[in-house]
């Protein structure tokens, strides 16, 4: 009997509601991985779905499976996945993210010869072959919020004109630094590796040793900015990052099922990450700037939806807002912490 050799590469799948997403994540890593069978493993983390996502992981085989009784978010299945690995590499995926290079291992590896790179990030594009910002410049402050708030990168995609006649501006001294010029450089279609500050959660490689040395995703971040969160936590420790365009992963950005109900959960997840990670790691005049932000912008979409009679965009615009509930309190005890600390000084 021949002795089953440890995995080079272990993915890491967290599902929840994604069946219809399943065959085709599978496929591609069968596929494209370019590592045979014996040199890389699937571990998938149900995080207790209620669509026939079981019933499809009962039907596979070479597979390890985990099923959690409830949701515990993106960062936590992860945790749970690692755990459960073996690969000296993570590959962490999204189910709706499919390897499209048909080498992709064979076109990353190489960044990992350097010892001090922790975390490898692919290009990663649309279905429609439009670059998805995968590789950042730069971490989350007040400006990036207020672009994204406006939806600034959904409608730059759409003209597409000013991203290709501006895009290589990013690689300008200087201007690179920039928010501006950091979110530029995203669409750029170079074709030699760089560093840079996060890469995308949609799919990203990660040395064992680098995911250990920062325990892993932050259990308190249930979606969004987990990736940013991990990656800036990676580089204090001293872990370079490296965005390698040669590697190319394909985003379908469709994920569960999208009811009203579920798009309302979705964005007040996405504005408590936001001002989780402030609260973290920014500071006090960026968490107040940040939560103001978010009451301002989505009272005006809430007005504006009910002035069109749209009553369940203006649902979900209410449920997103609930996020920020309990962060006016966070707040105002990071207003006092601040202030004893001044005081003892």
């Amino acid at each position: 009997m021949r002795r089953k050799l440890k995995p080079v590469l272990s993915f890491i799948l967290v599902n929840y509601n994604t069946r219809h997403l399943l065959d085709r994540c599978l496929r591609s890593i069968r596929e494209n991985c370019g590592l045979g069978e014996d040199h890389y493993e699937i571990v998938i983390v149900d995080n207790g779905s209620t669509d026939s996502s079981r019933d499809y992981l009962k039907t596979l085989s070479g597979v390890r499976i985990i099923l959690n009784n409830q949701n515990l978010g993106f960062g936590t299945g992860n945790n749970i996945g690692f755990r459960e690995s073996c690969g000296e590499y993570l590959g962490l995926m999204n189910i709706d993210a499919e390897l499209h290079s048909p080498n992709f291992w064979g076109a990353l590896r190489h960044a990992f010869d350097d010892p001090s790179v922790g975390i490898v990030g692919p290009r990663i594009t649309y279905p429609d072959g439009f670059v998805q910002p995968s590789a950042v410049q730069g971490f989350p402050n007040p400006l990036t919020v207020l672009l994204q708030l406006f939806s600034i990168g959904k409608i730059l995609r759409r003209l597409r004109w000013p991203l290709k006649l501006f895009a290589n501006l990013g690689d300008w001294p200087g201007f690179r630094r920039t928010t501006i010029g950091g979110y530029l450089r995203n669409y750029a279609r170079g074709t030699s590796d760089r560093r840079c500050d996060s890469v995308s959660g949609a799919c990203m490689v990660v040395r064992r040793q680098c995911y250990r040395a920062v325990d892993g995703f932050d259990d308190n971040i249930f979606l969004y900015l987990d990736d940013v969160d991990f990656c800036l936590r990676a580089k204090r420790i001293g872990c370079r990052i490296i965005f390698c365009p040669h590697a190319t992963v394909v985003h379908q950005c469709a994920g569960s099922q999208a009811t009203n109900e579920m798009k309302g959960f979705v964005l007040k997840q996405r504005i408590r990450s936001r001002i989780y990670y402030f609260r973290k790691h920014g500071s006090l005049s960026d968490l107040l700037a940040v939560h103001w932000m978010h009451r301002t912008v989505y009272s005006i979409k809430i007005l504006f939806a009910r002035l069109m009679g749209n009553v369940s965009q203006s649902a979900i615009y209410r449920e997103g807002l609930s996020g920020l509930r309990d962060s006016g309190m966070v707040c105002i005890k990071g207003m006092l912490q601040g202030s004893q600390s001044h005081q003892k000084k």
